[in-house]
């Protein structure tokens, strides 16, 4: 997931602030009316500049500051869609080809790419673009903007990118997806701060921002997140919690937390905000979020000091925050949140047949609330919650069954839950109302696993991480018409902690910590053999 990148274009090296000059007309919004001649194919440079005949990249002889109609409104996440579509095809860079997907035929260099992305009715040029696009400073850049530069005279300089994102916090250092030499495809790239001084950042004129609407999410938040490109694990390390996040070609970190904190965090993201909750040493509960340009993540107590005992688990339902842990008197205590309910996260408690211990896991179904949890007898208590009949509870599991914290998922039309046993077992429980009354049991790993499980389903499959007893990383995973989950394993040594498995797309991903407390990432996607990186301490 990492590579070496080509930071300069073209051999050039600049300042090192974004600094640059753009025609007056440049910086107004395109006259309402204004069209661009049909042209037909020529030669031109690396940029799609001219280098013979005075024409335009379109063939015909240009007229100067003549430009097409002002395109339909297209939001960003709609520019993502388009633009992935040669990232996914490996479009090779060609100014003399033109290539055609379901979004239209668009000439193969940096320009044009961004034709595609942003839905034009041809592939324009560096200097034929800017009457679309306005000026905005570099801090508000978002996903769907592009870095511009073109010396408007001979074009010789000419080349503009789209934005993703930064890769630094200073907001210095632009990853970027573009068409940018022969040789290379559409691709995913960092640059450096001295070579993105030399670009102007602008926005499209017709851009629209999506409307955020809160996804009900299906299973728990984990301690990974996956936003745009970028891949985050938060993790506690000392009395901090570690964040760790990747971006293309770039591994980076800072700590969040106030220095008391006593477990393993929760993360999700609402609303393009990531969100966090952790135990703190005095027992209460606190909450950390960061918003896209604050300095520094913010932070409240959800619930003070001696509220509970376990590490919290999350979920977002709608436009509510939840958190559930154990509180201090043994019982399952539930806190929520929304803007429309009030400024302070509300709070019950849900019942459970005998007090419990640990970390509880979570999932809506059917639009019902579902916690499991280990009960301090080794049980597998189960406590929902169904509107109109209130709170209720059912064991799953008696007395000694097991020694782990749950992990649950909800698939299809199935609850399944996974724990360890002390017999060094994985037990897997299982219940639809198709199936039976009863909640059904089956036993998937015979020995030889400790610790909580990690599960996720991908294509219809449940799979199971799950740390063994010699340090090991072991992967089960269940196919359906298959008689037994299949088994392999990620990690043959070295793994200290519970694993966090989730999916970023079509991935599988898992994060364990390392005897020498560095983070090993884990990876597999069709294609590849499991693959691992370190993303250090």
């Amino acid at each position: 997931m990492t590579g070496n990148a080509r930071l300069l274009i073209a051999g050039v090296v600049v300042a090192s602030t974004l600094v640059g000059t753009l025609p007056a007309y440049a910086l107004a919004a395109p006259p309402p009316t204004a069209q661009v001649q049909d042209q037909d194919p020529t030669r031109f440079d690396q940029d799609g500049h001219v280098v013979s005949g005075g024409r335009s990249p379109q063939g015909k002889p240009a007229k100067e500051g003549v430009t097409a109609l002002v395109n339909a409104p297209i939001t960003r996440s709609e520019i993502r869609r388009r633009a992935q579509s040669w990232i996914d095809a490996r479009v090779m860079y060609d100014q003399e080809s033109w290539y055609r997907n379901e979004f239209g035929r668009y000439r193969q260099d940096c320009s044009g790419y961004v034709s595609l992305a942003w839905g034009l009715d041809d592939s324009y040029v560096t200097w034929t673009l800017p009457p679309l696009m306005h000026r905005v400073a570099a801090a508000d850049l978002k996903f769907g903007d592009v870095f511009w530069r073109d010396n408007m005279t001979d074009h010789s300089n000419g080349h503009i990118a789209l934005f993703s994102h930064w890769a630094d916090a200073a907001k210095t250092q632009p990853v970027v997806w573009e068409e940018y030499d022969y040789g290379h495809v559409a691709s995913i790239r960092p640059w450096s701060a001295a070579y993105a001084s030399e670009f102007i950042p602008m926005r499209y004129n017709n851009v629209i921002e999506d409307v955020a609407a809160p996804t009900p999410m299906t299973r728990e938040g984990t301690q990974a997140l996956e936003v745009g490109e970028a891949q985050h694990f938060f993790g506690k390390v000392g009395n901090k919690i570690r964040h760790q996040w990747w971006v293309p070609d770039h591994k980076l970190r800072d700590d969040w937390g106030g220095g008391d904190v006593a477990g393993e965090p929760t993360t999700f993201l609402f609303n393009d905000q990531q969100h966090l909750f952790y135990r703190s040493a005095n027992g209460s509960l606190r909450h950390f979020y960061y918003i896209d340009g604050r300095p520094a993540p913010l932070d409240d107590f959800w619930a003070n000091g001696g509220s509970i005992t376990g590490d919290p688990t999350s979920l977002v339902i709608g436009d509510t925050q939840h958190v559930w842990a154990v509180g201090a008197n043994g019982r399952l205590q539930h806190w929520y949140w929304a803007e429309r309910l009030g400024a302070a996260p509300l709070h019950d408690e849900w019942p459970t047949g005998v007090t419990v211990t640990g970390r509880p896991s979570v999932f809506v179904a059917n639009g019902q609330q579902h916690a499991f949890v280990r009960g301090t007898d080794g049980s597998l208590q189960h406590s929902f919650y169904i509107e109109g009949r209130g709170k209720l509870t059912d064991p799953w599991a008696p007395a000694g069954s097991i020694v782990s914290d749950p992990v649950a998922l909800f698939i299809g039309d199935t609850q399944h839950v996974w724990a360890t046993t002390a017999n060094g077992r994985l037990q897997h429980w299982y219940w639809a109302e198709r199936l039976s009354p009863d909640v059904i049991t089956d036993n998937w790993a015979s020995g030889g696993v400790v610790g909580r499980p990690s599960a996720f389903s991908v294509d219809g499959q449940q799979h199971v991480l799950v740390r063994g007893a010699g340090k090991t990383l072991e992967h089960y995973y269940y196919i359906q018409g298959r008689s037994l989950p299949d088994h392999d394993t990620w990690a043959t040594g070295g793994v200290t902690t519970d694993p966090t498995a989730v999916t970023f797309g079509s991935q599988q991903h898992a994060f364990v910590r390392a005897e020498d407390g560095t983070l090993r990432h884990f990876y597999w996607f069709q294609g590849i053999d499991t693959t691992e990186d370190n993303w250090g301490a």
